[in-house]
């Protein structure tokens, strides 16, 4: 297994603050190499730099005589498209330069003549940006671990840990510690002499003219060959988690039938169990359909408990589910140096809790008000699907207040848990704000848009994205997620 991949910097004050930061970044380890040999010995002037790990397989980076740099954890979609073509286009365009040269992961760059540096993370959010603000300026990674590690405070935030037991993680920009916030996706944050802006949207999915069901698997179609061909790597052998479901099944046929490119398929099979988790007999039908070489991953108890160590220290955030995904060995042992991943079009539809809250929001007050009531009297009986009536009848004032990821333990069992109860309201307060905040950012035409798309932003993103880069990541893999292409999503958003 290996490490956590690093991408670490410092914008801020030049002269003894830099020096410091950069000698407090260098003892992190001796596998960090700076990028931009140049840092500003005025005190009275801003200046940057970055580091990252030698050994990577997400990380890549470039940088200018003159000290501007780029460096991004993830991968530009245009494979025409090379790195120093992006830094010239932003150093020449401004932000509008990432719309143009689009991007999964997160981008960290620095104009050396203007002292301007921008964060900026990809749409959807595939990897994640961390900031934590010191005295003289910003360090930045994509990593918690890496920030802990330079020194930043490690007072762990209350609230945040409620909203993490309520919903299974932490909803950007909330991370387990105070001062280290997660920048949201599709978010950026600019620091200039001025100070840094606040994190705020840059980037919005286009409206389109509505698409018939008839247009739409043809549109589709050649959208999904256009992301393929973007997502396949250059070099390498290439894998594919086979779930046997329909969404990793048309990646397959995609690859096999479009591309004619070689691959292998993987799906796990839990030992000692004959349920209906366990997907082998689909997913090697479909890979014998396609004549692809296939291969069961065996997964004991023992093996998530064997491994429990390295698997939470390569996940990073504290995590609710996934240990047995971490079991990716097997597929990096068999020289596959590229995983495809079938996540996506699951995020693409309306749940049916969200549809559930949007009649209730426009049944007669007369009906909504006794309802709530009786939700609310019953918190002592902690009946089983309390939280969910709870939230299906909460007052709504706007799209975020009918947005909530899949909730965890019942309101009144946290109550009666802490010491402090009032950390459950608190919670509840600031994760509607959260949303709410993300929901005014939305520019779709219906609410049903807006909720897919914060369904994508909040439990796609800082969940199954997050834990599948990390699982990827230990065992040296880089993670493909046709899915989650521009085109693909817009076309999705508006077929009728």
């Amino acid at each position: 297994m290996r490490g956590p991949q690093h991408l670490f910097g410092y914008c801020g004050k030049g002269g003894s603050a830099a020096a410091r930061a950069h000698a407090a970044a260098m003892s992190l380890g001796p596998s960090f190499v700076q990028i931009s040999p140049q840092r500003e010995t005025d005190a009275e002037r801003l200046t940057a730099f970055g580091l990252v790990t030698d050994e990577t397989v997400s990380i890549s980076q470039t940088h200018t005589s003159d000290g501007s740099f780029l460096m991004i954890d993830g991968r530009l979609l245009e494979p025409r498209t090379s790195l120093e073509d992006v830094l010239r286009a932003w150093l020449a365009e401004g932000t509008s330069a990432f719309a143009t040269h689009r991007f999964h992961g997160f981008i960290a760059a620095w104009n050396a003549s203007t002292s301007e540096c921008t964060l900026i993370r990809d749409p959807h959010g595939i990897n994640p940006g961390y900031v934590s603000a010191t005295e003289h300026g910003i360090v930045f990674s994509t990593d918690l671990s890496t920030l802990v590690k330079f020194g930043v405070d490690r007072t762990p935030d209350p609230v945040a840990l409620d909203v993490f037991i309520a919903t299974g993680y932490f909803p950007a920009p909330l991370t387990p510690l105070k001062s280290i916030s997660k920048l949201p996706p599709g978010h950026i944050i600019t620091v200039t002499a001025d100070g840094v802006t606040p994190s705020q949207s840059w980037f919005q999915h286009k409206e389109l003219d509505p698409i018939n069901e008839g247009d739409a698997v043809e549109l589709m179609e050649i959208g999904l060959r256009r992301s393929l061909e973007r997502s396949w790597p250059n070099e390498g052998e290439v894998g594919l988690m086979l779930s046997g479901g329909v969404d990793s099944a048309l990646l397959l046929a995609g690859v096999v039938r479009m591309l004619d490119r070689p691959i292998r398929t993987f799906t796990f099979r839990y030992e000692n169990y004959s349920g209906e988790l366990n997907e082998g007999a689909n997913a090697r039908a479909i890979a014998d359909h396609l004549g692809v070489a296939h291969e069961e991953i065996p997964i004991r108890p023992m093996d998530v408990i064997d491994d429990i160590e390295s698997s939470v220290a390569a996940h990073d955030e504290p995590f609710t589910w996934g240990l047995h995904s971490y079991q990716l060995g097997p597929v990096a042992a068999r020289g596959i140096t590229t995983l495809y991943s079938g996540a996506g079009p699951d995020g693409w539809g309306m749940s049916r809790r969200h549809r559930a809250a949007l009649k209730f929001s426009r049944l007669p007050k007369f009906v909504r008000n006794p309802a709530r009531v009786l939700v609310k009297a019953a918190r002592p009986l902690n009946l089983r699907g309390q939280t969910q009536a709870e939230w299906l009848t909460e007052r709504v004032s706007g799209i975020g207040g009918l947005y909530s990821p899949d909730a965890g333990w019942n309101r009144a069992v946290r109550r009666r848990l802490y010491l402090d109860p009032t950390l459950v309201d608190k919670g509840a307060e600031r994760l509607q704000e959260i949303f709410q905040v993300a929901a005014d950012e939305q520019t779709t035409s219906t609410t049903e848009k807006a909720l897919i798309l914060l369904n994508k932003r909040f439990n796609t993103a800082d969940t199954v994205l997050l834990w599948n880069r990390r699982w990827t990541l230990a065992n040296g893999l880089s993670l493909a997620l046709p899915y989650f292409d521009h085109d693909l999503v817009n076309l999705a958003l508006n077929i009728e």
